[in-house]
């Protein structure tokens, strides 16, 4: 291992607790991966490892190489990202492709998983109209670094006053206490997050999604696998076509449902 590589394993060590090249297995490195903490089923954060259905389709794929993976986060999703640019982080579980993700990760050209985006509102302020034009001016929650694909973040920046928060529960807290009027999120994702945390009598989004954009899984440009992902992407094709990913939304929607992953404080930022 060369002196560059230590320091920059060292370096990403303050936000992830391991590092690919640090441990080998048949003489391969350990491959490193990381997603959204924040957005059950496809991944979250439980006990200091990344978890869902992504997570698990993709340590599942690259074993199969004779890999061994290492699932363990201790970062927000703008740190994933950013780790994964400096080629510390060898894979992002699961994002939507954007011209930006392009510059410092591959994707692989199946997807996992399509998803309608739609908007969540609270029921005291409810919002009827999907049209931009309409939407004006309203505050709209996003996490840092989010994404709904480039169209619709054009569309963001237009139209909406943009209040960034750290944390998915976060978002959702705000808007049932009207902090913020509107959220973008899956449809999948979302409702889950908003049964989870009890608020299906506040929140409720709009019945018509304002897009459909897929999951994909990055690879960052720095990584070993560059060379290996017509291999990750028939891999991916022969576990969809096993039903892995129905079967994964059913079993992570029910484990986060009976988790006590959000027990935690929710703090606000003002």
């Amino acid at each position: 291992m060369n002196k560059l590589f230590s320091f920059k394993c060292l370096a990403s060590m303050l936000f992830f607790t391991s590092c690919s090249g640090f441990a080998e297995n048949n003489g391969l490195p350990v491959i490193t991966v990381c997603g959204s903490p924040d957005y059950p089923p496809i991944s979250w954060i439980e006990e200091g490892h990344i978890i869902g259905v992504a997570p698990t389709l993709v340590e599942k794929m690259i074993s199969s190489l004779g890999y061994s993976v290492s699932t363990e986060q201790d970062s927000n999703w703008r740190r994933c990202l950013k780790e994964a640019e400096l080629g510390n982080i060898d894979v992002v579980v699961a994002a939507y492709r954007t011209e930006q993700r392009l510059k410092f990760m591959s994707y692989l050209d199946e997807p996992i998983v399509l998803e309608p985006i739609t908007l969540y509102y609270n029921k005291k302020k409810p919002i009827t109209s999907d049209k931009w034009e309409d939407l004006k001016g309203l505050k709209a929650g996003i996490l840092f670094s989010d994404s709904f694909g480039d169209e619709v973040d054009k569309k963001i920046r237009e139209y909406l006053n943009i209040e960034f928060v750290s944390s998915g529960e976060q978002n959702i807290h705000k808007l049932r206490i009207q902090r913020i009027d509107i959220m973008p999120l899956g449809v999948i994702g979302g409702a889950l997050q908003v049964k989870k945390l009890d608020y299906e009598n506040s929140i409720e989004s709009l019945p018509n999604p304002i897009v459909s954009d897929y999951w994909y899984v990055g690879i960052s440009h720095h990584s070993p696998l560059m060379e290996r992902t017509t291999e990750l992407n028939n891999a991916l094709i022969k576990l969809k076509q096993g039903n892995a990913v129905e079967k994964g939304i059913q079993h992570f929607t029910q484990r986060y449902i009976n988790s006590d992953v959000t027990s935690q404080n929710i703090i606000l930022i003002p």
